[in-house]
């Protein structure tokens, strides 16, 4: 099983030339992955985001695209979902938040490649931002205005 940690994983870049076999630490021969003959995780304990498809040097920025297209599917999905939350109910529409959330988090756990696996997680960013949008607006509904700051303060958290 994958997690999505992205913070910085120490590796060992092999280039192998007919000449030597230099070792570079953190770093790349002109910043490229694909100079390197191999690529070694320092700790190969742990399966990641950046491990699993070598987020590293020339494609270390794909590494925080995930969270970027995870945000863009919060946004798309509260302008869309909320909506739908007043057309089919509050509840119909937290349970398929909820369901597809879970169904599309664990088709990327599983997923073979990158862009799958970033456009699994705008997907799965789509269903949290209706739930977010429905939860918020039944919680408020069932509260009232008295007590509402209190009740949305302890729901943030």
């Amino acid at each position: 099983m994958m997690s999505t940690i992205l913070y910085s994983r120490l590796y060992l870049c092999r280039c192998e030339t007919k000449d030597q076999d230099t070792p570079y630490y953190n770093e790349c021969p002109g910043n490229l992955v694909s100079s390197c003959s191999r690529l070694y995780f320092v700790d190969e304990d742990e399966t990641t985001v950046v491990t699993e498809w070598t987020l590293v040097c020339d494609r270390a920025w794909l590494g925080p695209l995930t969270m970027s297209t995870f945000m863009a599917g919060v946004m798309t999905g509260a302008l869309f979902l909320g909506g739908l939350a007043d057309a089919i109910g509050r509840r119909s529409t937290i349970t398929l938040c909820l369901a597809s959330m879970v169904f599309l988090n664990g088709l990327a756990a599983a997923a073979p490649k990158f862009y799958l696996y970033a456009g699994l997680k705008f997907a799965t960013g789509f269903f949290t931002g209706g739930y977010i949008i429905a939860s918020f607006v039944l919680c408020n509904e069932l509260i009232g205005s008295c007590d509402i700051i209190i009740t949305l303060s302890i729901m943030e958290v």
